[in-house]
């Protein structure tokens, strides 16, 4: 228990869950404990509890070797009808096998007469593995690991191996695994510990269930893998994206030793700061001025979820056989920096990100407590104490001491666990265009031939299972089952309402908020210019103004300096664009707004805010180069996006239909930009939009309607307010 103030409340039940085999077993057993328990015999408790609960987070998740049931609330009471629910559905799931075919997977027959399979994680896994993301970030991970490995399988399931997990080792699964032996549960906030604990207690762990299967001597972290002699190189077909031509990717990847000690864990992490942190790091800025490819593979980076880490590097939208000039490139780049080590400066700056990271508290996509849930139990699941991934300032403060003693150890590092590791894997992701219809005829095969060796009385199963299913999906649950599940009363609301402290003046000639919060010592700043007064014809070009913008060079300094500069003093500097409509008391008016967001340690926000400014006054736009690798990029994301990102472009368009806020939505992330960035890259380096750009960013980066949202540090605000209203005199009073 993370005992604190916060009123936020968390908690989770996180057990170890190792993948036995390609069937994603821990992925349906994660679906499948939410669908009913002995105390909450419904069909579905989490949907239930999502409408009538005043939960602030609210999830369940499978990694490779763990999964997780966290939820928060700020409400007490609604803590304890989450925990009871949540717990429940752990310890005493229902769990019956016509779960297995509802979560699962089961055979079915169409309206034509042939047979077909469904399943809610077997349909999910066959969307996943028509991304060519999802698939060559699954390939990284298993090609690391020798078959029969935990990590060697997709935990969240195969759709073709899926189909092999039957009832009883679906249930043997569970019943291995869910037991309060092989239980971690982690709580946060301020509700008493002793509480807790007794609720706990009472509620789940003092009772027993027959079915539990613990194993003797309790279920241990996953092996280290066996570690290899000689690199290895793979190919991979992947699904073609609209839009991407075919074009491959190549990226290396290296399973890291273990490092045991948490300073070299932190190493590791430094490391990946160091090396790719930013656009000018070095092996970053390597592969993006080497021509080889378009852009950066998104997977580039280090994973730190596993029990080994793994570092990966590389390229997209290749042309075919540059394998040797990728992978020497990258090499060459690491060598170079074990050689040579690292500039005092760019230390400085990879420190700034590790330090701000740990600093800062924030939502992120869950609450601040499931963020501290995340790093505690990265080390307790691996059995060591939670403590470990908790810690930043001691590791830290060690790893600095060992730099600082030996300035060449860095160096040495990077040759122990790169260079001189061959236990890497150089992947190329190839779209092969007719690999889908392939796997969709091959499974329609399969399913023709299974139907054509049924036997009469098998098909009358299959059908009598259907028909059974059928009639169990429509049945809706009795009052007597829906009145077990806890709600909330209106005694157990708090009376007050928590309002967020909001001051509101003039700073210059501009409207400013001002937000007095404890803050970590991190300063916030949000400048919205409004984009009222531009053509409709110029709003497509805005989310590459805003890719543009944070990531150019300035008029006295290179992009790659910049991206440097910026991240040693910023924590954060980026350019969202929001629209929504009034309210009617304002008339309803559609209001759309560029806004450029900063965030900083309070000691660095001047510095930060020059910065920032410096890239709004004096962007760099005779770097027609630059300006177009950003498009690319920009292109390249959307591309990545429509198949795993299917449903949110598919409702974007549909409500672009009703106009307003909801057709821009469509115009900057939906369809439209995707038709808009695909005409601008068919245009090459004739496009027209360095100078389109220029022309947008001087009509909206004005002082005019401009407003001014700061949050920081009661302490903090007024030598934040002195600087920026000195700062603000640099961009110009009227629109261009």
């Amino acid at each position: 228990h993370l005992s604190c103030e916060d009123e936020e409340n968390t908690f989770a039940f996180g057990f170890r869950t190792p993948s036995r085999d390609g069937t994603g077993a821990a992925h349906i057993i994660e679906h499948s404990v939410l669908c009913g328990s002995e105390r909450y015999p419904i069909r579905d408790p989490f949907l239930v509890m999502a409408r009538r609960s005043l939960a602030t987070y609210l999830n369940a998740l499978t990694y490779p070797d763990r999964t997780i049931y966290p939820a928060s609330s700020a409400v007490e009471a609604d803590y304890f009808n989450l925990m009871s629910v949540y717990g429940d559905a752990v310890f005493f799931p229902a769990i019956s096998e016509e779960t297995l075919r509802q979560e699962g997977h089961r055979l079915e027959f169409q309206e034509d007469g042939s047979l077909g399979r469904s399943g809610v994680v077997y349909n999910e896994m066959r969307g996943d593995y028509s991304s060519a993301d999802s698939l060559i970030g699954t390939a990284l991970v298993s090609g690391l690991f020798e078959p029969g490995h935990p990590y060697s399988y997709d935990s969240g399931g195969n759709p073709e191996t899926i189909i092999d997990l039957d009832y009883p080792g679906f249930l043997d699964f569970w019943a291995s695994n869910y037991n309060p032996s092989n239980c971690r549960i982690f709580l946060y906030g301020s509700i008493d510990t002793a509480r807790q604990l007794a609720f706990l207690e009472d509620s789940f762990l003092s009772r027993e269930n027959p079915r539990w299967k613990p194993r003797q001597g309790g279920i241990g972290d996953v092996p280290v893998a066996q570690a290899r002699t000689a690199p290895r190189r793979e190919v991979l077909a992947v699904p073609p994206e609209a839009g991407s031509e075919g074009k491959t990717s190549v990226i290396l990847s290296w399973l890291l030793p273990p490092l045991a000690d948490p300073a070299e864990a932190l190493a590791a992490e430094l490391l990946g700061e160091l090396l790719l942190g930013h656009d000018g790091a070095p092996l970053a800025l390597a592969l993006r001025n080497c021509g080889l490819g378009e852009d950066l593979s998104p997977h580039t980076g280090l994973d730190t979820n596993l029990r080994q880490p793994i570092f990966s590097a590389g390229l997209r939208g290749c042309k075919e056989g540059i394998e040797d000039q990728v992978e020497g490139l990258i090499l060459s780049s690491l060598e170079a920096f074990a050689k040579d080590g690292i500039e005092a400066e760019a230390l400085v700056t990879a420190l700034h990100s590790l330090v701000f990271a740990s600093k800062e508290i924030r939502r992120g996509s869950g609450t601040y407590g499931t963020r501290l849930m995340t790093r505690a139990y990265r080390s307790w699941i691996r059995g060591h104490s939670p403590d470990e991934g908790l810690a930043v300032s001691a590791p830290l403060a060690k790893l600095q001491a060992t730099i600082e003693a030996d300035p060449a150890w860095l160096g040495a590092f990077v040759r122990r666990v790169l260079l001189d590791n061959p236990h890497r894997t150089c992947l190329t992701a190839r779209p092969d265009s007719g690999l889908f219809e392939k796997k969709e005829a091959a499974e329609l095969g399969r399913l023709a031939a299974l139907k054509a060796a049924l036997s009469p009385e098998e098909e009358a199963s299959i059908r009598a299972s259907q028909e059974s299913f059928a009639r169990i999906q429509a049945q809706a649950d009795s009052p007597e089952a829906l009145a077990t599940m806890p709600r909330l009363r209106s005694r157990d609301l708090p009376l007050t309402v928590d309002r967020v402290p909001r001051e509101t003046g003039i700073l210059g000639d501009r409207p400013v908020s001002l937000h007095p919060l404890y803050t970590n010592g991190i300063i916030y700043l949000d400048l919205a210019f409004p984009l009222d007064g531009l053509a409709r014809a110029n709003y497509p070009w805005l989310p590459l103004l805003s890719r543009v913008i944070p990531a150019a060079g300035t008029a006295g300094q290179a992009w790659d300096k910049m991206s440097a500069l910026l991240t040693r003093q910023a924590g954060g500097f980026n350019l969202v664009l929001e629209a929504g409509t009034g309210s009617a008391k304002s008339g309803g008016a559609l209001g759309s707004w560029a806004i450029v967001r900063l965030k900083a340690l309070k000691e660095r926000f001047p510095e930060a805010l020059a910065l920032g400014l410096d890239l709004l006054t004096c962007t760099d736009w005779g770097d027609r180069k630059r300006i177009f690798d950003l498009q690319s990029e920009l292109c390249n994301d959307v591309v990545s996006a429509l198949v795993p990102g299917g449903n949110s472009f598919a409702l974007a368009r549909a409500g672009a239909f009703r106009g307003g806020a909801l057709a821009l939505d469509d115009l900057w992330r939906g369809m439209a930009q995707f038709r808009f960035l695909s005409r601008l890259s068919a245009l090459g380096s004739g496009s027209p939009s360095p100078e389109i750009l220029e022309a947008l960013a001087a009509s909206i980066f004005a002082r005019e309607g401009l407003r001014i949202n700061l949050t920081a540090g009661p302490e903090d605000l007024p030598g934040a307010l002195a600087g920026l209203e000195k700062g603000l005199g640099r961009l110009r009073a009227k629109r261009a």
